[in-house]
């Protein structure tokens, strides 16, 4: 009897399985024999549409449905139609195109009764039919671009070139893909994330991923979105459908770390790809896919010295210490990641030996702006590379342990997982310290040698002698810092990293006990009546109260230190006089790299550099190189009392700089009374003092009126005399005026910046005009950047803004003395709702006397 029925066999070689979709399975004439209810992948199933009993022939449509292994969930439906006549027509065997069609193709072929196959199409005529339908994932690959990558910092960062970074911002658009990575040391749009330290990673920050489907093959397809640093994935999205052919705005979250106890980064060059999920394919990029990102994960609490921006140079120079230290681990690595504490211990062993620092074995002097209580410590030049080298911290090695406790707080810092920052410990006296090895004082490739006569100068042959030689030195006072704030004299940790160092395993108690010799170890105490440092005796001071020039707050030493000051400053350059007044001046203090080269010879060369204004102070800070090494610092700070109309204070601002001067003496671990001596340079202002001759590196200050000069340099202070005299003489000025101040003046709104989904919306006209007589500007948008313009009645060498808590931030400034009417520009960011008051400072170009105007912003 003849057989009209269509054999098929169905062949799935995709890696997913076929269920069969009853309402698009029908016979029309005939009936289904063998119809599989699943096929799975990887397999074949044969069935037919036999023909009934009589002369009919067969007719259905078969249909399936394709699901994934993973969710059982349909991703694509598989429709036939199938025939064979018994009179009339013909043979049919019509398959309709499987979507997506970037996921699966689809071919067949077909014989009838005992003919050839023939590809993709059925004899018209003869029975039975035989169909082999082949199911398989698309081979062929389709495009699509990456257009942008965006981001919300949680904190504030300045990148490489100074720019102020906050709130949502672009980290790289395909517009313009070259312009976003910064060398090979990142990215100029670095973003920092808040994290708490042992939480899911994917939780706290993600990227907006922006991308294009640029097939219409694509359409209806599911695929992903990664990121691969050297193939490993690091972040991706989660799986979608691609609608149409317009962007697609993606969220990426971090996969690799899925959490970790300590903050991480992660700075390299990104790669990204889209996947198909079905066939596992690639889709391939058209265009740059390569992006340099910059991504960090610290505490959620950020140092106040960083409330107006972490410095990006900081961020890199912490992440790239020792990799031991640094590498994020695999959660089945968990056992190896650091506790809070355990970051302590990390950050204090890369303070103490990967910086290229040396302590100061001559005077224990502070090279980085601190006191014993603390200070505005200066970071950026803390870290500076010599030029032409790569390394950080080695254009000024020389430190002690003022600096180091400032740079192992900031370093802590970024790990506030208890929301206690760590303390600030001072003690003086300390004592005779007990062998041990200090910061760089070493004999080269052997390594640190054993010190417990710390200022032993040059002559190292000193750096260890008998704990009763006569010739001995002792840590006159010393700081080192603790766990928590405030500090708990019980329980807390100690790290020190300038000695040893000491990473967090003893208590106070047991810190002295090692770190320094008591009564009974040495006779020198009684001898120089003296006693060694208690638990009881140690006192918090300020620690970091700003970083490079700019402070956070008012801070100063507490009432003991200024007393003591003082007394000190009284006994080496006499009393202070009954009243001051304006006999000599210095000027261009602002502007030393357009002059040095002239005053001390060609060789001379300005490598670093910081000028700041602040509430009533302005600070010049100048690293000078010459031949042969040669070296000599300059800090000059400028104090600033304004009268109620408007007019330079001579008596408290002369009296501002005394304590000054005065607090100078604070700046190294060695008694001051044993090193410091009345100057012979008081022809350059009311009086000078200097180091002893007999010390190795030398040292001079002038204070002349509201000036304060501290020069420093690496040979003795006779020899840095006629350097300090070449200097001194270029600057001052004799019988001088009292300084005038610079005043803004017509005030105005010039421009603002209001961040919205697509990036930032410019109003270039004047908007909530800015009113001189109440001081107010009124804005709708917090992360609004806010320029005000002043004109100002004279030029001036630089300008700064501050506030209190960080709440509106300081961008920038700019200078325009095209004109007959010089002007000032403040770019200001406000990041809380309510009313600020920032505070506006310029510093004369000539005197760098300054002035504060303070402005309110109320946002609303």
């Amino acid at each position: 009897m003849p057989d009209y029925a269509v054999h098929i066999t169905i062949i799935n070689q995709t890696s997913e399985h076929f269920d069969q979709d009853p309402d698009g399975t029908s016979a029309n004439l005939g009936h289904w024999v063998d119809l599989p209810q699943t096929i799975q992948a990887h397999s074949k199933a044969v069935f037919q549409i036999a023909d009934d009993a009589g002369l009919w022939g067969s007719d259905a449509n078969n249909a399936f449905f394709v699901k994934t292994n993973i969710d059982d969930k349909s991703r694509a439906q598989i429709h036939t139609y199938a025939c064979c006549p018994y009179l009339g027509g013909s043979n049919k065997f019509e398959p309709e195109p499987i979507e997506p069609k970037s996921v699966y193709v689809a071919s067949f072929r077909a014989k009838s009764g005992s003919g050839d196959w023939q590809d993709n199409s059925v004899p018209s005529k003869g029975s039975p039919v035989w169909v082999e339908y082949t199911i398989k994932h698309q081979s062929k690959r389709y495009h699509f671009t990456l257009v942008k990558l965006a981001a919300e910092s949680d904190h504030p960062i300045r990148n490489s070139r100074d720019e102020l970074i906050t709130g949502f911002h672009t980290l790289w658009s395909s517009d313009s893909a070259s312009k976003w990575a910064d060398g090979e040391r990142g990215s100029y749009a670095p973003n920092v994330f808040a994290y708490k330290s042992g939480s899911v990673v994917a939780e706290h920050g993600h990227i907006d991923v922006t991308v294009r489907a640029l097939d219409p093959e694509l359409i209806g397809a599911e695929v992903i979105v990664y990121g691969s640093i050297d193939g490993n994935r690091i972040l991706q999205t989660d799986y979608f459908f691609v609608k149409n052919l317009n962007n697609t705005v993606l969220t990426a979250h971090v996969v690799e770390p899925a959490s970790s106890k300590k903050p991480f980064n992660r700075n390299a060059d990104i790669v990204w790809a889209m996947e198909l999920r079905q066939s596992g394919m690639g889709v391939e990029a058209i265009g740059p896919n390569t992006t340099r990102l910059e991504l960090y994960w610290i505490c959620k609490t950020t140092h106040p010295a960083f409330w107006n921006g972490l410095p990006i140079g900081f961020l890199r120079s912490v992440f790239s210490r020792s990799s031991a230290h640094t590498r994020v681990k695999r959660d089945d690595e968990d056992n190896l990641m650091f506790t809070n504490s355990d970051w302590y211990k990390a950050m204090t062993e890369d303070v103490f030996g990967a910086y290229s620092k040396r302590y100061d074995t001559c005077n224990g002097a502070s090279a980085f702006n601190m006191t014993v209580w603390g200070g505005i410590f200066a970071e950026a030049y803390y870290r500076a590379a010599a030029p032409g080298s790569d390394d950080d911290g080695t254009l000024y090695r020389t430190v002690n342990c003022f600096d180091q406790a400032g740079m192992l707080e900031l370093c802590c810092s970024l790990d506030v997982s208890n929301i206690h920052f760590t303390s600030w410990l001072l003690q003086q006296p300390f004592g005779y310290i007990k062998t041990t090895k200090l910061v760089g004082i070493g004999n080269g490739n052997d390594g640190l040698i054993d010190v417990n006569n710390p200022f032993f100068g040059t002559d190292q042959s000193r750096a260890l002698v008998g704990n009763n030689d006569a010739g001995r030195t002792r840590f006159h006072c010393h700081v080192y810092v603790g766990y928590s704030k405030p500090f708990d004299r019980t329980n807390d940790a100690i790290y020190d990293a300038c000695a040893k160092p000491h990473t967090g395993n003893e208590n106070a108690a047991a810190y002295l006990a090692a770190s320094r010799q008591d009564e009974t170890e040495t006779e020198l105490y009684a001898t120089n009546n003296t006693y060694p440092g208690r638990v009881d005796t140690i006192q918090e001071g300020n620690g970091v109260t700003g970083i490079d020039g700019q402070p956070y707050q008012a801070g100063g030493p507490v009432a003991h230190h200024i007393s003591r000051a003082a007394n000190v400053l009284t006994k080496v350059v006499g009393a202070p006089p009954a009243s001051f007044n304006i006999a000599i001046t210095h000027v261009d203090w602002a502007h030393v790299d357009t002059w040095v080269s002239d005053v001390l010879g060609g060789e001379w060369s300005v490598p670093f550099k910081t000028i700041t204004a602040s509430e009533g102070s302005a600070r010049a800070f100048w690293h000078l190189s010459g031949t042969d090494n040669a070296s000599v610092r300059i800090n000059v700070t400028v104090e600033s009392v304004v009268t109620e109309d408007g007019n330079l204070d001579v008596q408290r601002s002369a009296a501002a700089a005394r304590n000054r001067a005065a607090d100078l003496l604070l700046t190294t671990e060695r008694n001051p009374e044993e090193i410091w001596t009345r100057g012979e340079l008081d022809e350059y202002g009311d009086y000078s003092y200097q180091y002893l001759p007999d010390i190795g590196a030398g040292r001079i200050v002038v204070s002349a009126a509201n000036t304060v000069v501290d020069i420093a340099g690496d040979v003795s202070t006779a020899a840095l005399k006629p350097t300090a005299h070449r200097l001194l003489e270029r600057v001052v000025r004799r019988n001088a005026d009292v300084p005038a101040l610079p005043t803004l003046r017509r005030g105005r709104t010039v421009a603002l910046s209001v961040p919205h989904e697509g990036g930032s919306r410019h109003l270039e006209a004047h908007v909530s005009p800015y009113d001189p007589n109440n001081h107010t500007v009124n804005l709708q948008h917090t992360n609004s950047r806010l320029t005000l313009e002043f004109d100002i009645d004279r030029e001036i060498s630089i300008a700064g803004a501050s506030s209190q808590g960080g709440k509106v931030l300081f961008d920038k400034y700019t200078i325009d003395a095209s004109g007959e009417q010089p002007k000032v520009r403040f770019v200001l960011v406000p990041r809380e709702s309510g009313t600020h008051a920032i505070s506006l400072h310029v510093a004369d170009d000539k005197t760098m006397v300054s002035t504060t105007h303070v402005v309110n912003i109320h946002v609303e």
